[in-house]
């Protein structure tokens, strides 16, 4: 039997900004395979003030039934594909950090696009896809306290497609190239995988840039946006350890009005997002604008909730860092969809 089972992976978060306990929070994971440390820690590191390693990992919400822990197996073979979403793995690379290059043109990212579709919370989540050694909904997120912020607005797993594309890409990864990873046979894998460019993996990261260039043209689905919303409100409550009052929350008019701010905040959004695929705003404008919306559309939920847990909870700032935008190829993924 191969030692494909035997890795382990674990996370950790550290605040950044000077105001500590208010800003926003980096996130990462590091598994441990064979003896060695293997780390996945999008642009900011595994290291910082304040930082909290292990920290738990959690359930994402009351549907998702898994007991708090601070490491799980995890298929070490899958964990770097989905980080490289569908690199070539490298028996060499112990550091998973580049912002452009490889199969996806975005690095060591999980197939996220940095600012639009997620930040470090939803890489690192998506990665942590490859603990489901069986059924890849049933996963651990981070527990970093803002976690919950940055999902009201990009979801646990990324927005425009990427999160049924991550879910998918791992059902695939398993059910159709299960024996080799099994195996550990990563050479014949990466063979398989190389010729599988028109077929089930190369379809569903198609389909989630097809989802991206629609948003960018289009603007956000009404029917994902209410699933995010709901998964959010899930989620919080999940945390928060309460329930709120069902009834009063799902009239019409408490409903509709966080569906209308979430709906004029991701106009504002998708503005800004053609504006950044284009060279036409400075990352620092760009995560200045987007932080604000963000801060709006949490106020919103705080007001609609009425619970001190989940104001606390959305009590954080600035989650898009403008320091993680640097050299990422936002034009050059723009002309590779082709607007």
């Amino acid at each position: 039997m191969s030692d494909n089972k035997k890795a382990t992976m674990q996370v950790g978060y550290y605040p950044l900004g000077k105001k500590f306990g208010k800003y926003f929070h980096h996130t990462y994971a590091i598994m441990e395979y064979n003896g060695q440390n293997y780390e996945f820690h999008c642009y900011g590191g595994v290291k910082g003030d304040g930082n909290v390693y292990p920290a738990e990992m959690v359930s994402p919400s009351f549907s998702v039934n898994l007991p708090n822990t601070k490491k799980t197996a995890c298929n070490p073979t899958i964990a770097r594909l989905i980080c490289t979403w569908g690199g070539t793995i490298d028996e060499s690379r112990t550091v998973y950090n580049r912002k452009r290059g490889g199969h996806s043109l975005l690095g060591d990212n999980a197939g996220i696009l940095y600012g639009p579709m997620g930040v470090c919370h939803q890489i690192c989540n998506t990665i942590l896809l490859s603990t489901s050694l069986e059924e890849p909904k049933w996963t651990y997120i981070n527990s970093a306290p803002s976690v919950y912020l940055s999902a009201i607005l990009l979801g646990f797993w990324g927005i425009f497609g990427h999160n049924l594309a991550a879910f998918t890409y791992t059902s695939i990864l398993k059910s159709k190239y299960g024996a080799l990873i099994e195996n550990g046979n990563t050479e014949e894998l990466m063979k398989a995988i190389d010729k599988d460019t028109s077929g089930e993996l190369a379809s569903a990261t198609a389909k989630q840039n097809s989802q991206f260039k629609l948003y960018l043209t289009q603007g956000a689905s009404a029917d994902k946006r209410t699933e995010i919303i709901l998964d959010s409100v899930s989620a919080l409550m999940n945390k928060a350890g309460t329930q709120i009052d069902k009834k009063r929350f799902k009239t019409e008019s408490e409903f509709d009005t966080l569906i209308e701010t979430d709906a004029k905040i991701m106009k504002q959004k998708q503005e800004l997002d053609n504006l950044l695929m284009k060279d036409n705003i400075s990352h620092t404008e760009y995560a200045d604008k987007t932080n604000g919306l963000i801060k709006i559309l949490a106020e919103k939920y705080v007001s609609v909730m009425d619970n001190d847990k989940v104001e606390q909870l959305l009590s954080y700032e600035d989650i898009i860092n403008p320091e993680f935008m640097q050299d990422i190829p936002y034009h050059d993924f723009a002309k590779e969809l082709g607007i």
